[in-house]
């Protein structure tokens, strides 16, 4: 299924430089059907002269700032949601601000969209964490994050009820709550969770890269082979490592 009416949702705050980054790799998305770039901005600093540049038809819609982590990362999500299921998309596409896309990301997580799937997924996970270069994959074997997520416009009154208690692991709790019959899990690699941008701090345990999971990767070589070119670009936020 690959004409299907799309909408990719961004939320943002405060992260010019990411959003900028995350505004090619919706650009360049190669996906055949309709798209629209559903963004939601609750920084201090509007960010829409970013936003509204490019060829791809965009949505922005500007939210009142202050509300701290989790309310504001929720409050943003629901006026997406309501936007994409009140405009007729027929799925819905995350892609973090800061996270780093392939141009065949949202393609091939439609791909594997037939009859009675409304739930699709990668639960391979891949986060970077530039400030002390550092990497770090793995699996969750039941869930995918929200930024490996799409949705069918079906699950948009279930996320929606899940956002509005405001609990944080959201992505966690849609897949528990979701049939299996309505999941599948796929593993492309087109997605890494690039952690430690400019701008207002992220709130998720990439983050907080102090746990023993995580690899040194002082000269960028695994950030290189999990991005390509791209690493050029984030060459200049990581931090010199110490030797």
């Amino acid at each position: 299924m690959t004409d299907q009416t799309v909408a990719i949702v961004t939320c943002t705050g405060d992260r010019p430089e990411a959003l900028a980054m995350c505004r090619g790799y919706v650009e360049r998305q190669d996906y055949c059907g309709a798209t629209q770039w559903v963004v939601v901005d609750d920084g201090d600093v509007p960010t829409f002269g970013i936003a509204r540049r490019g060829s791809r038809s965009v949505v922005y819609e500007r939210l009142a700032s202050g509300s701290p982590a989790p309310a504001s990362y929720c409050a943003n999500l629901l006026v997406a949601l309501e936007w994409a299921g009140d405009n007729g998309s027929e799925w819905v596409v995350f892609m973090e601000d800061d996270d780093f896309y392939s141009p065949e990301h949202v393609r091939r997580l439609l791909s594997h969209a037939s009859e009675g799937v409304h739930l699709i997924g990668d639960p391979m996970r891949r986060h970077y964490h530039l400030p002390t270069r550092q990497a770090r994959a793995f699996t969750c074997s039941h869930t995918a994050s929200l930024a490996q997520t799409a949705i069918h416009r079906e699950l948009i009154p279930d996320l929606l009820a899940i956002l509005r208690r405001g609990k944080l692991n959201v992505d966690a709790t849609l897949w528990r709550k979701t049939p299996s019959k309505r999941k599948i899990f796929v593993s492309e690699w087109t997605q890494v969770g690039i952690k430690g941008l400019p701008g207002r701090p992220g709130i998720g345990v990439g983050h907080r890269p102090d746990g023993p999971r995580w690899d040194p990767d002082p000269e960028l070589q695994t950030l290189g082979w999990w991005v390509g070119s791209a690493v050029e670009t984030y060459e200049r936020f990581a931090c010199t490592p110490v030797h």
